[in-house]
């Protein structure tokens, strides 16, 4: 129970604080000293909880004798002035941790807590800020003769990003959604700048692409704009269900006026589905239209032009090798790009207000080029094998559909590729090919086929290895283990699948891979640095089939790994 030092003296000694001390009533009858005299003690306790000031007071000599054991500010140089300063944030963040502690419990007035509080944050800075200050102070001579005055280019990227991103300008926003008006020279400019350059950490590329049936059928075109089109059509449709629940009482001036622009909407996506239908007619049987084009049959006629001839153009970059042969070259200029990553661009076309797309012909006019149906991105059109040398690859978009046999050999080559180039630089490798599918007829989880990725390369300098979702021979899983170097620390396998051969030989390589520590206390040989994981294993001794249930096998390899057992427990299990 919380109480006032002078209303205290019918309660229980144990559980209440019994200062004396006078103090002056206020006008709300409370005791002027009121908000520093709530003091809370545990039921069960034998001693008084201590007076505020002489609490804070043991705080004080508390923080000044930490900082008599800390080292002069004016002895240490910027790395451990740096250091100190780290020291001091952690002891003060403990402090007011360990310290708050006492009164968290404690079911006093929120006003009384917070003074506590506040008296407790200005006791550990009247001690911590003037021995910061002097750090800061004895940083700056220290950095003095390397200081320059601070220029745009030192505003790191993000920072610019959130900056413009935070202007709401209409006129920005929709300039930079359709980039009317860019220079293009000047953003060639901007990027040939080194401070840009030498800041960009990966290049992310959004290939619109657009599918060759398309372009191949008018009809089946038309077809795929007009359900996007209708997607306008059903936005406008709820809407209208909403404005039937209001009564006419509800009504105004500006729902009356959306209600009527909703009803126009749907007229014109009646007239669009009709004039697309007469046009697409007489475009496939080669008869001449009865009467001009419309301007919504204009629409689909210039945007059907346009669609073939971006296709075209799109073809000839990917073919001839331009796009990727430049981007590695613009990637050459980046010191700092330690990774690509690949996906479709696809429009999102739901930014669009339902009405305003179908009332205005400009906006039907504008999303007929682009592409609305993604579809995977065949490897073998950006020439990377011939054009990456040195960038890791960051990820590629997840897949559903199974692999063909010529989709999965562009896929090995472009893997295959980048270890190849990048193996005896890698320090972290993750591999997983969970969901791939082989179209082999039969559809089987964690059979990956991954030989001829895995089977010729050297990762020297790897220090973590996470595969997942792989069917190696017993031969290359070897070869593989053998390439490794000898500073692995993390070594993860999940749904590996091993035929034609056995683990035990692979488990062996493995054990003299892994570092050894020779701390005081450990047993002679004992691997207790390395992480290992070993789950879903199958093939040799792990048996011929996944199992959802971990085998005992696995704990006993992963410790045999680790030095902790001196037999390999897979020897003798086939």
């Amino acid at each position: 129970m919380l109480h006032s030092a002078r209303a205290t003296t019918h309660q229980h000694p144990s559980h209440i604080n019994t200062d004396q001390r006078p103090t002056t009533p206020t006008s709300d009858g409370m005791d002027s000293d009121a908000s520093s005299k709530y003091y809370w003690e545990p039921p069960g306790a034998t001693e008084p909880v201590p007076d505020l000031d002489d609490d804070l007071a043991q705080l004080s000599q508390e923080i000044e004798a930490w900082v008599g054991t800390r080292p002069d500010p004016s002895s240490l140089d910027i790395i451990a002035a740096y250091d100190e300063l780290r020291h001091l944030d952690i002891k003060e963040s403990l402090l007011l941790a360990e310290k708050k502690k006492r009164y968290e419990n404690c079911p006093s007035p929120k006003p009384a807590t917070m003074v506590i509080r506040d008296t407790q944050w200005d006791v550990i800075s009247h001690v911590l800020e003037p021995r910061r200050q002097l750090f800061r102070l004895n940083e700056l001579e220290l950095s003095r003769g390397n200081l320059r005055p601070l220029n745009i280019t030192d505003v790191p990227l993000d920072v610019w990003y959130i900056i413009f991103h935070s202007f709401q300008d209409d006129a920005i926003t929709e300039a930079a959604r359709w980039r009317h008006g860019v220079d293009w020279h000047e953003y060639d400019r901007d990027l040939e700048n080194p401070f840009m350059a030498a800041n960009i950490r990966g290049i992310h590329v959004s290939i619109g692409n657009r599918p060759k049936e398309y372009a191949d059928s008018i009809a089946r075109f038309k077809e795929i704009r007009l359900a996007t089109v209708a997607g306008f059509r059903e936005g406008c449709r709820d809407e209208i269900r909403s404005h039937e629940d209001f009564g006419p009482e509800e009504a105004d001036d500006d729902s009356e006026y959306r209600a009527t622009e909703l009803r126009r909407a749907m007229k014109n996506y009646n007239r669009i589905r009709h004039e697309w239908a007469e046009y697409v007619r007489a475009a496939e049987s080669g008869e001449a239209l009865v009467r001009p084009l419309s301007k919504y049959q204009k629409i689909l006629h210039e945007g059907y032009a346009e669609y073939c001839r971006l296709k075209q153009e799109q073809h000839e970059v990917l073919q001839n090798g331009n796009f990727a042969n430049s981007l590695a070259a613009a990637a050459s200029q980046m010191p700092n790009v330690h990774c690509f990553h690949f996906r479709e661009l696809v429009p999102d076309y739901w930014k669009y207000d339902h009405v305003e797309a179908l009332n205005d012909t400009e906006i039907v006019s504008r999303l007929m080029p682009v592409s609305w149906d993604p579809r995977d991105i065949g490897y073998k059109f950006l020439g990377i094998k011939e054009a990456v040398r040195t960038l890791e690859p960051d990820g590629w978009r997840h897949r559903k559909a199974p692999l063909s046999h010529e989709d999965k050999s562009h896929l090995d080559t472009f893997v295959g590729t980048i270890l190849s180039r990048c193996g005896q630089q890698l320090r972290s490798l993750k591999l997983s090919f969970n969901g791939v599918v082989i179209d082999t007829g039969e559809r089987v989880r964690h059979s990956y086929p991954a030989n001829s990725i895995l089977s010729t390369q050297k990762l020297s300098q790897i220090r973590y290895l996470n595969l997942h979702s792989l069917k190696l021979d017993e031969k290359a899983l070897n070869t593989l283990c053998h390439g490794l170097g000898n500073s692995i620390w993390r070594f993860d396998l999940c749904c590996i699948a091993v035929y034609n051969g056995v683990w035990a030989n692979a488990i062996d390589i493995l054990r003299t891979k892994m570092p050894v520590t020779t701390a005081t206390g450990m047993d002679k040989g004992q691997r207790a640095r390395a992480l290992v994981s070993l789950k879903y294993l199958c093939g040799g001794e792990f048996g011929p089939e996944f199992s959802k249930d971990k085998s005992p096998l696995s704990p006993a390899a992963e410790k045999y790994l680790k030095g902790i057992l001196d037999l390999n427990p897979l020897k003798g299990q086939n």
